[in-house]
């Protein structure tokens, strides 16, 4: 019995050895701790559990025309690591092999039972058991209850007893305590290397954490060139990577590292796989392939999306230069900084909204206390007052409702609330200037659109001010509204004097001098709140006036 003890315990020697030794490779590591339980990932387990049970046959020793093994080691770890499903399937791996090597052996039938019952079991009590605060004390004694189980079977179906009885006790005490011992041993290593991966997922997170820190601070000025160079400059810094990249949707914003004169700031994105992650918005690993061929000194990359409320806004791509070099930590530093990136950029737009909210009503309240706003309609209506009482008293209740309009600070109002607010203004400059303005609706009477505050009057303000009220005859502004497959065009023109291509174009560039704010407060909070499909875009042209356009999508 002292040599069949011995000989067991050398094998299982050998196995932790194995498991010391395969658990030191990446992938074996990465796979064993991938925490998704995807079939691939079961199915891996089942068949290397499964093989190192069939090892454990193999290593037994002949008794009494039965075998002395450690083969339940491979099902009682599978199930231990894959739950019971994976000691189920490595388990009738081990024990089907079992019997189809000896069918008519005397322990056969209990061995292709009990075997795959031992990794189910196990399996159903993993989880209470690996998450003691001790794992290898619970496993030690499971261990030695499912042997002693195993025993058990051997005598209920083995024939003849007395034969069975006199196997049990010769190879019982060696089997349950060598086996015990093996799937322990076997466990503490497989705990060593989730310790260090969670000692390497503490480093990587405090690493994320510091790298954050530093660049956060820049990238609060925006995805621009000055704001990426400078966070690129120390993710490499403190990093082991190669070179560091930002990219918009269409141009590179920076690249800092080697291989930086094949990615010019400004040039066209120049790669498949950053195409392909802004076309799919996925992060993807793989080699770096310049699309004109050139001979760049990179060979691998992860590129990563930048969103900001779902909008694509650009990469964040890390590169090696040795191919196949990205490893599982470079990817999870990658997917880290970018959430942490998007996070910040979308608090960024946050607050730019808010301000650009808190600035329109400063505009709002600034028209509503006006001077010479308030002067030119209270000459007006006094004016009016002299000939027609009621008109006087209709053009009160329009000023009032014009002001009241103006204290109205929702983030956003329905499109029936803003020509109101658009008609009381109207009501006001249509008896000031008489049959000289001309203001036409082209509305859709189903039309169900919600839309910012302070949005037509001021265009339409504008288009009086600039336009209409510039030449002696007047004018007409038009207030057009067409919906399309998924968006409503909106659009304010007029055929006053106009102001020229080069001058419209720097009517949406801020400038301290400028008389345009709020057509730029306008322009920056359509962009905040809808993209940039959705800001202004000016046409006009001397003497033939001005129109102001803008898209707001369906749904919105």
């Amino acid at each position: 019995m002292l040599d069949l003890f011995i000989i067991l315990l050398r094998n299982i020697g050998i196995i932790s050895v194995m498991a010391i030794i395969i658990t030191r490779i990446s992938t074996f590591r990465t796979s064993i701790l991938n925490q998704n339980a995807t079939w691939n990932y079961k199915l891996f387990l089942i068949a290397f559990f499964g093989l190192v049970g069939i090892y454990g046959t193999y290593a037994g020793v002949a008794v009494d025309d039965a075998v002395a093994n450690s083969r339940v080691i491979g099902p009682f770890v599978g199930g231990l690591v894959g739950g019971p499903f994976v000691g189920l399937f490595s388990g009738l791996i081990a024990g089907i092999h079992r019997y189809a090597i000896n069918p008519e052996g005397f322990s056969s039938l209990a061995c292709v039972i009990i075997t795959p019952l031992q990794g189910l079991i196990i399996g159903l009590l993993s989880s209470r058991i690996l998450s003691s605060k001790h794992p290898w004390l619970p496993t030690l004694l499971s261990a030695m209850a499912a042997e002693t189980i195993h025993m058990g079977m051997v005598l209920i179906l083995s024939r003849p007893f007395p034969q069975a009885l006199s196997l049990v006790k010769l190879i019982g005490p060696p089997m349950i305590i060598a086996n015990s011992i093996g799937i322990t041993s076997f466990i503490l290593v497989i705990e060593s290397v989730m310790k260090d991966r969670q000692i390497a997922a503490t480093h990587h997170a405090q690493r994320v954490l510091e790298i954050a820190k530093e660049t956060l601070i820049h990238l609060r000025k925006g995805l621009n060139t000055e704001s990426t160079t400078q966070a690129a400059e120390i993710i490499l810094a403190r990093s082991h990577l190669d070179a560091v990249s930002f990219t918009d949707t269409q141009k590179v914003l920076c690249h800092v590292g080697i291989g930086n004169e094949f990615h010019p700031i400004g040039d066209p994105i120049q790669t498949t796989i950053t195409r392909q992650v802004i076309d799919s918005g996925e992060y993807q690993i793989g080699p770096h392939i310049h699309a004109d061929g050139a001979p760049c000194p990179i060979h691998s990359a992860v590129v990563v999306p930048i969103k900001i409320q779902g909008k694509m806004m650009g990469t964040f791509k890390m590169y090696k230069q040795e191919e196949n070099g990205i490893t599982p930590l470079d990817i999870q530093l990658a997917l880290g900084l970018t959430n942490l990136f998007s996070q910040q950029l979308e608090l960024e737009l946050v607050e730019k909204q808010f301000k650009l909210m808190k600035e329109a009503e400063y505009h709002a309240l600034q028209s509503q206390i006006n001077p010479h706003f308030l002067f030119n309609a209270l000459n007006t209506i006094s004016s009016v007052i002299r000939s027609s009482s009621e008109k006087g008293r209709e053009l009160l209740l329009s000023l009032a409702e014009y002001l009241r309009g103006n204290l109205n600070f929702a983030h956003e109002i329905s499109l029936r609330q803003e020509i109101q607010h658009v008609q009381a203004y109207l009501a006001i400059e249509m008896a000031r200037f008489g049959d000289k303005l001309r203001v036409e609706f082209d509305i859709p009477a189903d039309c169900n659109l919600t839309l910012p505050p302070f949005t037509l009057q001021p265009l339409i303000e504008n288009a009086i001010k600039h336009g209409v009220r510039s030449r002696k005859e007047g004018g007409t502004v038009w207030v057009k509204i067409k919906e399309e497959k998924n968006l409503y065009q909106i659009e304010v023109s007029d055929n006053g004097k106009g102001v020229g291509p080069k001058k419209a174009a720097t009517l949406l560039i801020p400038n301290e001098k400028s008389d345009s704010v709020g057509l730029i407060n306008i322009h920056h909070r359509l962009i905040a709140r809808y993209g940039e499909q959705s800001g202004l875009c000016i046409e006009s042209q001397e003497d033939q006036g001005t129109q102001v356009s803008f898209f707001i999508p369906k749904g919105q």
